[in-house]
């Protein structure tokens, strides 16, 4: 069977949407219509968070509608997880979720309680805009009992439904609707809270996750940046730096699980992974987010992890890479002394030294050793010596340099390595 023939699309109207219709207008459109009657907000979805004017536009695009006398009005499309939750049968809301919840607010605000989709338990961080909309609607005059039957009977939505819960990501991530996309970070979110069997630790690891995307460091979200560094150190301690986005790498797709650990509670979380461990499905992936998360905005708290935080263009490559290595020395081997950034920040300076521009190539051919030193290292002297070795062989004593005619760079370049004599070599 392709991929195609596993989806079940369809038109429904409103009304059939939220079983509000009465007899044969429940299969207006199609005798086989699925029921939609266990509509559900998966645990994975982001918080309700429509604003006053999504609400006000919702509406007023409804009665233009009414009011231009349409005979259909379409106002978007759903996409559905079909899934079983014991013996009974859901359908997720994957795609559609703040258009849903803002028409099923409508119907409850008009005597319609029995819309089984305000039954769903509400994510604390949704209530302060649910109260807000609530408000909103019920203050509203334009919504009568003309309006009520044109949305139940006239308004419609196309539906796509598949029993693949990664296939709905896929299909929700390629499609432009008027809602916000999900992005890489939801689909994470959701492709692993799937594989936790425990309601109150989907919540918990859900909730969790949210407070992380709230995590800002200099106008970029924490969660991208510590999980760009950890693809940085995945691909280089495979030796397969070249080629990747160190700027932007598709997080989705590698930390997708690569298989489902134990459902267990992780007491001692942080001696549980390593930077390199293959993804766990479910509350390990949590965990794991969770310890680097910490690690990181640890570090972050010294000025010399930081300090080359605000380079743009292709220098921004030297920074996330030097990032990436510090983090993963740091986790290795729990060493939070400064030779090792110092000893580094001699590379990169000497790389900017040695090159006329940066490019992410260049930065991880060059680079990309030190990922697979640390990974075989057996202790934190090992990877010491070895990069110390490296800074005098090939910095401090190497015969002549490519000062290519350029006197200026011959000048900053002997200035350096007398300071890296002094530094390194303890000569004053």
């Amino acid at each position: 069977m392709s991929e195609l023939e596993k989806l079940d699309v369809g038109v429904a109207s409103i009304g059939e949407i939220f079983n509000l219709l009465d007899g044969d207008e429940n299969t207006k459109f199609s005798p086989q219509k699925p029921n939609f009657e266990n509509l559900r907000i998966p645990n994975y979805q982001r918080p309700y968070r429509w604003t006053t004017k999504n609400v006000n536009e919702l509406i007023d695009d409804i009665l233009e509608a009414m009011n231009n006398k349409k005979s259909e009005y379409l106002i978007g499309n759903i996409i559905l997880h079909k899934n079983k939750d014991g013996d009974k049968e859901y359908f997720d809301i994957v795609d559609g979720q703040q258009r849903l919840t803002t028409l099923a607010l409508i119907f409850y605000l008009q005597g319609k309680d029995e819309v089984n989709l305000l039954a769903n338990e509400v994510d604390i961080n949704s209530i302060t805009a649910l109260e807000k909309n609530f408000n909103i609607i019920k203050k509203c005059k334009k919504i009568d009992d003309k309006f009520i039957n044109f949305l139940k009977e006239k308004v419609i939505i196309t539906y796509t439904i598949t029993n693949d819960l990664d296939q709905a990501f896929i299909l929700f991530s390629s499609q432009n609707t008027r809602g916000k996309p999900l992005d890489d970070k939801d689909l994470l979110k959701g492709h692993h809270i799937r594989f936790i069997n425990r309601k109150t630790t989907q919540q918990e690891c859900a909730k969790e996750f949210e407070k992380t995307l709230r995590e800002k460091r200099n106008n970029s979200d924490v969660f991208s940046i510590v999980l760009t560094l950890l693809s940085i150190i995945k691909s280089g301690s495979k030796s397969e730096l070249q080629g990747v986005d160190l700027l932007s790498p598709n997080i989705y797709e590698n930390f997708k699980s690569e298989f489902l650990s134990d459902d267990i509670i992780f007491n001692n979380y942080h001696n549980n992974f390593i930077a390199t461990s293959s993804v766990q499905g479910g509350e390990a992936f949590f965990k794991y987010l969770k310890k680097y998360t910490e690690l990181y905005n640890g570090l972050t708290q010294d000025e010399i992890f930081t300090c080359y935080e605000n380079l743009w263009g292709g220098n921004l490559y030297l920074a996330r890479t030097y990032q990436a290595i510090i983090l993963f020395y740091r986790d290795k081997f729990n060493d939070d002394s400064y030779d090792i950034e110092k000893a580094l920040q001699i590379l990169l300076l000497n790389f900017r030294l040695e090159k006329d521009s940066v490019r992410k190539e260049s930065v991880a051919s060059d680079f990309e050793k030190w990922f697979k030193e640390i990974e075989f290292a057996s202790n934190k002297e090992v990877f010491k010596n070895k990069l110390k070795e490296y800074i005098r062989n090939n910095i401090l004593f190497k015969n002549g340099f490519s000062a290519d005619g350029q006197r200026k760079k011959f000048e900053e370049k002997t200035y350096f390595i007398n300071e890296i004599k002094k530094e390194f070599t303890n000569e004053k």
